[in-house]
C-alpha cells in the first residue's frame, strides 16, 4: 500500500503541469511591436517596423533572450519649418534615442518624432 501512495503524487504532478500542448497550432504566439509617431509632420511617411518581435519565454533556465531591434531613421518624415532630432519614448518630451540605436524589445514600444525648429 505504501508504494501506491508514494507514486500517485507524482503522477497527479504529470498530469497536472501537461494542461496544454506545446504543438497546439490553434495557440497563437505572441509578439511585442515597434511603432512611431510623427508628432506633427507636414509631409512624408511615418516610418513602419513590420517585424514582430517574438516574446521570449522567461521561464527557461536560462531564461531566452529579449529580441533585438534597431531603432528606424525618420525616413521621408517632414515637417516644415523643423529638422527631425531623435525619437522619444514619451509624446512631447525633448530627449530621447537615435536612429540607428540596438535595444532590446522587451514590451510594446512607442517613440515619438523629436523636432528642432529651423531658425532663420
Amino acid at each position: 500500500m505504501r508504494k501506491f501512495l508514494a507514486v500517485l503524487p507524482a503522477i497527479v504532478f504529470l498530469f497536472a503541469s501537461c494542461d496544454t500542448n506545446p504543438m497546439d497550432s490553434n495557440i497563437e504566439p505572441r509578439y511585442f511591436t515597434i511603432t512611431y509617431h510623427s508628432a506633427g509632420h507636414t509631409s512624408g511617411e511615418v516610418p513602419v517596423d513590420a517585424n514582430r518581435y517574438p516574446i521570449p519565454n522567461r521561464n527557461l533556465v536560462p531564461p531566452e533572450p529579449f529580441p533585438i531591434a534597431v531603432l528606424l531613421g525618420p525616413g521621408t518624415l517632414q515637417k516644415d519649418g523643423y529638422e527631425f532630432v531623435v525619437w522619444a519614448l514619451e509624446e512631447g518630451s525633448n530627449r530621447g534615442l537615435e536612429p540607428g540605436l540596438r535595444m532590446e524589445v522587451f514590451m510594446d514600444m512607442h517613440f515619438f518624432a523629436v523636432w528642432n525648429r529651423i531658425l532663420d
